[in-house]
């Protein structure tokens, strides 16, 4: 039998560890390095495979059917996934409330529940129209570093 030439680790099923998550001094994490996304939070939630959902992702979608963030920096990409833009079920936010909601390209999405799933969010103090520009700034500056 031949022999199976292995790029870079000698076990490809486990976890690389070149690249860390780490915090500066004061406990903000590092955006200067890339930070994995661990898996989504919301897998088993029986919500997002409701005939409501895929009606209100569809609303999203046809309203802006390009990821403002990627716009935000000069490319055009088509918005595949609908994104929560601040946290449902949190101080009388609705799950189906499409102000909380914008469509986002895949890469985008990616990195925005990257970032959440460190703990980072926008203030609370903010009404969702300001949230979804610091989400954008947060995006965009974790996506340019990360080039």
């Amino acid at each position: 039998m031949p022999e199976i030439k292995l790029k870079g680790s000698k076990q490809p099923w486990t976890k690389s560890s070149k690249k860390q998550r780490s915090f500066k001094q004061d406990g903000t994490p590092n955006f200067e390095q890339f930070i994995p996304f661990y898996g989504s939070t919301t897998q088993g939630d029986s919500r997002y495979s409701s005939t409501r959902w895929k009606r209100v992702r569809e609303v999203v979608l046809g309203d802006a059917p390009t990821c403002p963030i990627c716009m935000n920096l000069g490319v055009v990409n088509s918005a595949a996934h609908v994104d929560h833009v601040r946290l449902h079920d949190t101080e009388g936010i609705s799950f189906y409330d499409t102000r909380n909601l914008w469509g986002l390209c895949a890469s985008c999405h990616a990195v925005k529940s990257a970032l959440e799933s460190h703990r980072v969010s926008c203030p609370y103090s903010y009404n969702f129209s300001e949230a979804k520009e610091w989400w954008m700034k947060a995006v965009s500056d974790a996506k340019q570093r990360n080039k």
